[in-house]
């Protein structure tokens, strides 16, 4: 009886695929109703500090995606960081952006730019009350890590 039973459940899933024609070439689309506050938002790099947060703008575009702007400078030196681009919320702790994130500071990298371009994503950890960046990575690389975040 429990070959038959599995051949049935088999047979009645591949009819029930086939009428709804599903694109397995397409990865599935990870699109969350949840709504992010729009206006102002702290953001801050660990190296610049957390006493002086930086400032981004989310904006709603009105389709499930969000544009943000938004930097923060040193006050003492010319270091900065920078973001532009696209958000995709996922869920209530997790965003897709998508654009560019540049930071400079004079200590690491040479002092060289060190930009991030294309696909990233935050996270909120635990009961964290930020969103911070998956991709810790340096542009210097070996054990330089930035912790870019983005406030709730």
């Amino acid at each position: 009886m429990k070959p038959i039973f599995l051949a049935i459940v088999f047979l009645t899933t591949l009819s029930v695929c086939a009428q709804k024609q599903i694109d397995t070439t397409k990865p599935a689309s990870r699109t969350s109703s949840f709504k992010l506050r729009t206006g102002k938002h702290d953001l801050s790099i660990q190296w610049i500090g957390w006493d002086k947060l930086g400032k981004a703008m989310i904006t709603d575009l009105r389709n499930g995606t969000y544009k943000i702007e938004g930097e923060q400078k040193n006050q003492e030196n010319s270091d900065y960081l920078k973001i532009s681009g696209i958000i995709t919320p996922i869920s209530k702790r997790e965003l897709n952006f998508e654009g560019i994130i540049s930071s400079r500071i004079s200590t690491i990298n040479k002092g060289a730019e060190c930009k991030r371009e294309g696909l990233n994503t935050f996270k909120a950890e635990r009961k964290k009350k930020y969103w911070r960046l998956v991709n810790k990575i340096n542009c210097e690389g070996g054990m330089v890590t930035d912790y870019i975040d983005i406030y709730f």
